[in-house]
Order: C-alpha cells, then sequence, then structure tokens
C-alpha cells in the first residue's frame, strides 16, 4: 500500500517553484535510523541526493553542516540502493514493489531500474504480465533504450494489443526521444494506426490530424487509404465538437469606405474583425506603385513579413493544443485570421481594380519596374497573365513568376548581375533561407540562453515573476504602469527580482520603487519575443549600440538572407512540402497537375499567390532600398 505521497520530498528539476518549498521539507528530514525500510524511503533519500548534488540546500546551513548531510545523505543512499532496492527486484516481487510506489516516483523507478540493468532480474513474461496489469506504463518504460531493447518481442506484443500504441508511434515519429521495439515494423505500425482510427476519444481528434500529416519515414511509412482514413476521422471528430457548440464564431469582414480618408483601418471587438479600405484612397492614387503602400501598412512591420504565425500571439488556451512539427499553425486563429483579412484585402482590391478594366497583376508589373531602377543595370523580369483566362491558368502563371523573381535576385544578390542564360539552364527551384540580402548586417537572432530567459520574463504573460495583484500583465509592464516594491514579492520571487537589479536590468529608486534601468536593452528584448528576429535597419543607434555589444558577448548572431527563420517556414508552408505537410504546397499542386477541380479553390489559391509576389516585392524592395 502506498504510503501519504504529500509528505514525500521530490526533486523536479533546477528550474522548478516546488524547489524551494521541497528543501525547506529537508532540513526537517529526520535521519535517525528506522526499524522498516520502505521502497519509498529510498526514494526518497534519492531525491534529496538530487537537491544536495544541484546545490540546493536550506539556507540556514553553514559549509559545515552541508558537506556533514551531503556526506549523511550520499552514505545512506548507497547503503539502502543495494539492500531495499537492487538485491529485491526479482520475478516474485517484481508487482509488489511497484505497487508500493508513490506516483510521483516511478519515473525515478524507471530510471534507477534501468541504469542498473534491474531489467535482467524479470523474465520477458513476468514483465508482459506488468505491462498488462499497469499499461499506463508504458509511457515511462519507452524512454529508456536498454529496456526496450531487452523487452523487445514482450513490448512489441504488448503495443500491438494497446489502444493508445498509435499515440506512441506518432510521438516516436515526431522525435520525442523514445524509443520503440525493432521487431515493431512499418506494417505493424500501420495495422496499429488503422485500428486506433476506430476511436472516437479526444485523444484521437488530436492524432488523427497528426497522421494525415505525418511524414513517410525510414520506420514509418502510410498508405494514402491509411491518410484518408485519418483525414476523415478527423473531419467527422471536428465536426462533432462544433456541433456542441464547444466552439467560438470570429466575424471578418473587409469594406470599401468611401469617405475614409486613412488607407486602410482595423476595428476590432470580441468576436469582430473589421479593416475598411479608403476608395477615396484608391482613385488618387498617382502612381501605380503606391497601391504598395497600403500593402505595405497590413502586410509588414519594421520589414518583416506581419502575417506568420507567432506562438507568443496565441493565449493560453492555443498554447496549450498539441502541435505537430510537420503543422505550421493547426491552432492558431490569429494566423488565419490574418490570413483570412489579407486574401479578402487583395479580393477586394482586385475587383475594384477590375471595374476599371485594370488588373492587380499590371500593379505588380509597375513595382517591379519600380525595383529595376534601384538595381540597373540588372533587370527583374515579370510578365502578366491574360486577363481573360480563369483563375487555374492565372495561378500556374503566377507560380512560375515568383520562383522566376526569387532565382533572379538570388543571382543578383550573390554573383552582383542576373545572368539569364544560366537561369534557363538551372532547373531546381532556389530554397528560400538560401536568398543572400546586399545587406551585410541583415537579422539578428538571439544565441543565448541567458537572453531567451530575460526576454520570457519581462514579456510573457505566463512567467512566474509577476506580483499577485498584476497577474494580468506582463513584468514589464507591472513596472511601467504603478510603483512597485520588493515586497509585492513573494519570497521565492525576491532573489529573482534581486538578480535583475544586480544585472541592472532594474533599478531601486530613493523611495524603494523598482524601475526600468536599461529602456534600450528591452527595447531590443521586446522585439526578439514578439518576432524571434531583429531587422537591424530599423533600429536606433541606441539599441544598435546594445545590439553590437551582445553580438561581440556572443549572445546574438547575424544573417544577411533575404527572408527571417521564420519566414522561410512561412513560404514553405504555402509552396512545398520541405517543412511542413499540412500547407497549401501550390507549387506541387499546379505544377505537377495535382489541383483540385473547384474553381472556388484556384480562386483562393490565386489570392495566395498574389499575396506572396507582393510579399517578396516589399521585400526585396527593403532589401534595396536604406531605411
Amino acid at each position: 500500500m502506498r504510503d501519504k505521497e504529500q509528505d514525500r520530498i521530490k526533486f523536479h528539476s533546477v528550474n522548478d517553484l516546488s524547489a524551494g518549498w521541497y528543501v525547506d521539507k529537508i532540513e526537517k528530514y529526520a535521519f535517525e535510523s528506522k526499524q522498516h525500510i520502505s521502497i519509498n524511503d529510498f526514494f526518497e533519500v534519492y531525491n534529496i541526493e538530487l537537491y544536495f548534488h544541484n546545490k540546493f540546500y536550506p539556507k540556514r546551513w553553514n559549509d559545515a553542516k552541508r558537506l556533514e548531510y551531503t556526506k549523511k545523505i550520499k552514505d545512506t543512499y548507497k547503503k539502502w540502493k543495494e539492500e531495499i532496492f537492487i538485491k529485491n527486484i526479482n520475478d516474485r516481487n517484481f508487482q509488489t514493489i511497484f505497487n508500493e510506489l508513490c506516483f510521483g516516483y516511478q519515473d525515478n523507478f524507471w530510471k534507477l531500474f534501468n541504469d542498473y540493468s534491474l531489467y535482467k532480474n524479470i523474465s520477458k513474461d513476468a514483465f508482459k504480465d506488468f505491462l498488462e496489469n499497469e499499461p499506463q506504463q508504458i509511457s515511462n518504460v519507452i524512454y529508456y533504450k536498454k529496456l526496450v531493447e531487452f523487452f523487445n518481442i514482450s513490448i512489441k506484443e504488448f503495443l500491438m494489443q494497446h489502444e493508445r500504441a498509435a499515440e506512441i508511434i506518432i510521438d516516436y515519429e515526431e522525435e520525442k526521444n523514445i524509443f520503440l521495439p525493432k521487431s515493431l515494423t512499418s506494417n505493424d505500425k500501420e495495422e496499429i494506426i488503422k485500428r486506433y482510427l476506430s476511436q472516437n476519444t479526444p485523444q484521437c481528434f488530436t492524432y488523427s490530424r497528426f497522421i494525415k500529416n505525418v511524414k513517410n519515414s525510414n520506420s514509418l511509412v502510410l498508405s494514402d487509404k491509411t491518410r484518408l482514413l485519418a483525414k476523415k476521422k478527423y473531419e467527422e471528430l471536428n465536426k462533432n465538437l462544433f456541433n456542441e457548440k464547444l466552439g467560438i464564431g470570429i466575424s471578418l469582414k473587409v469594406s470599401l469606405d468611401k469617405d475614409q480618408k486613412e488607407p486602410i483601418k482595423e476595428k476590432y471587438s470580441e468576436f469582430e474583425f473589421e479593416i475598411s479600405i479608403s476608395e477615396q484612397y484608391l482613385k488618387n492614387l498617382e502612381e501605380d506603385i503606391d497601391l504598395f503602400e497600403l500593402f505595405e501598412i497590413y502586410f509588414m512591420n519594421y520589414g518583416l513579413i506581419n502575417l506568420i504565425a507567432k506562438e507568443n500571439n496565441e493565449g493560453f488556451f492555443s498554447s496549450l493544443l498539441s502541435k505537430s512539427k510537420n503543422e505550421y499553425a493547426p491552432n492558431s486563429h490569429i494566423f488565419y485570421t490574418l490570413e483570412s483579412n489579407a486574401l479578402l484585402i487583395i479580393k477586394i482590391i482586385s475587383e475594384y481594380l477590375s471595374k476599371k478594366e485594370e488588373s492587380i497583376e499590371e500593379y505588380i508589373d509597375s513595382f517591379v519596374k519600380y525595383l529595376n531602377k534601384h538595381i540597373a543595370p540588372s533587370k527583374l523580369t515579370f510578365t502578366t497573365p491574360s486577363k481573360n483566362t480563369s483563375y487555374l491558368e492565372k495561378t500556374r502563371h503566377l507560380i512560375s513568376e515568383f520562383e522566376g523573381i526569387l532565382k533572379q535576385y538570388s543571382l543578383f544578390t550573390s554573383e552582383g548581375e542576373i545572368d539569364y542564360d544560366l537561369i534557363h539552364i538551372s532547373t531546381n527551384a532556389t530554397p528560400f533561407g538560401e536568398i543572400k540580402s546586399r545587406k551585410t548586417k541583415k537579422y539578428v537572432y538571439s544565441i543565448s540562453d541567458k537572453l531567451e530567459s530575460k526576454k520570457n520574463i519581462f514579456f510573457s504573460k505566463q512567467t512566474w515573476l509577476l506580483p499577485d495583484r498584476k497577474k494580468n500583465d506582463t513584468l514589464y509592464k507591472s513596472f511601467i504602469k504603478e510603483k512597485t516594491t520588493l515586497s509585492d514579492f513573494k519570497e521565492y520571487q525576491r532573489p529573482h527580482i534581486e538578480k535583475l537589479i544586480e544585472d541592472k536590468y532594474l533599478k531601486i529608486d530613493k523611495l524603494g520603487n523598482i524601475e526600468i534601468n536599461k529602456p534600450n536593452s528591452m527595447h531590443v528584448l521586446y522585439a526578439l519575443y514578439n518576432d524571434n528576429v531583429i531587422n537591424y535597419s530599423y533600429c536606433n543607434y541606441y539599441s544598435k549600440k546594445v545590439i553590437d555589444k551582445l553580438i561581440q558577448e556572443e549572445q546574438l548572431m547575424v544573417e544577411n538572407k533575404l527572408f527571417t527563420k521564420d519566414e522561410v517556414s512561412y513560404l514553405n508552408f504555402f509552396m512545398n512540402e520541405k517543412e511542413f505537410t499540412d500547407g497549401y504546397k501550390l507549387h506541387n499542386k499546379y505544377a505537377h497537375g495535382s489541383n483540385s477541380f473547384s474553381q472556388e479553390e484556384h480562386e483562393y489559391d490565386y489570392l495566395r499567390i498574389v499575396k506572396l509576389l507582393i510579399l517578396i516585392l516589399l521585400k526585396i524592395e527593403d532589401d534595396i532600398l536604406d531605411t
């Protein structure tokens, strides 16, 4: 029978907030000899030793006491390891000992069971019986390679009938540092997955989406039939979810406004998102290229594409939803709202221009000619599709033009000129991430754990350093909005605030109020938090000084590419399957003739490629011009 777990000491990690509470319990821990030593006593000592190993001691202990108790715990652990653990694990009592174990010590049990090779004391049949009695323990077992290899057949036979084995297989494909038995073949895995797709569990809703999007690999190849089965299961469960009215409807509206003076305006309410475009602005364009000013307002921010998925923009609920490495932004309502609005903006402008017997492609052509003035004598080429062709033909044409412009600009930045003979010989598409920038210091990225920690501490609403009364703020805003002193923080938070003061990110004024001490450093941290990157050209003199210092300290790195890493992922999501299997695959779809027969889908794909053309031209303009 398990004893009272809440009274036991448990080491989670060096960064876990419970560490201080457990360390206080260590001071009260009874070291005197016990008449009966249980398996939980042994693992409690093991956890205390983990605290001491990581230099966690009660504050009141001096060096002598630390040494005394460190030795005492070490000796106790060494003695009990043999008497209580190693010598007692065998076929007869394996299940009994595990049943006595506190839940919180189960992960410790499997680690030591693996590390000390105690699995060799257990027969294959006994281990299989154990898994059948404790099926949830498979999620702990699969983290240990030696253990999985030793019980290879037993674990395979268990997984073949385990109702959640498909989730383990997909987690393995997601590279979650787990191991599967080598005897489990790709065909076995597909059979497990097909059986799993007959379930209607909440987990199946998420994993059916993962299954339809998982990439084929050396360890798993799924047939198109199985992927279709997963797609239908996901759609069925998704439909049931919304039939139960668990979803939230969001209204999107884009319109022309005859009286509006600003080029574009946005209005937000809780479940409504409205964008209005000034008809006067469109009528009064002096040049075709001025239309790109409107696109820049909505599509770009400081030379960065503003439509990409950003994890930091999502709410807490969205952050809890599972996401596969093969998916771009499955849970991001903000991303899909921005995407829908962008397409509606292009659609409305395109329809407005068509009434004037003009096309948006003609405006794109004008913008390309404008860019050519800045790179002469080199020249980007662009041809417009015929006005009367279908959306299908227009999309095919514009995808070719999109790829052609990028190939030309890539040659221009790498060779200094555009060699059309070389372009005609080359049949390979230009990877988005390999196109160079004309600027030697284009983008700046964090490569420092210290900076990553600081930006999350100051700008994440999930930071654990907020005073209680300011739980809906960020730490940065809490210092800006109202007066805050050390007494506003709990005891476990104060050492961390004091460290920020010591590092001069914060300071204390004469009245004891805490203030931001490095405003320019804060601007840099915020930009890194919000965008994961900084466009160096848009920084002011003081922010550049901060950045240059951090580069020298090797906390930031510089890249001179046309696109940021996140922008490369964004373009891959729309154009191909290099990173994601849930994308639009525009190149693959229209180049290989696998496009659908839906005219509505062709129209939306047309709007998508027009949007992408506009974005890459704005990126090229940013790269060519001095900011």
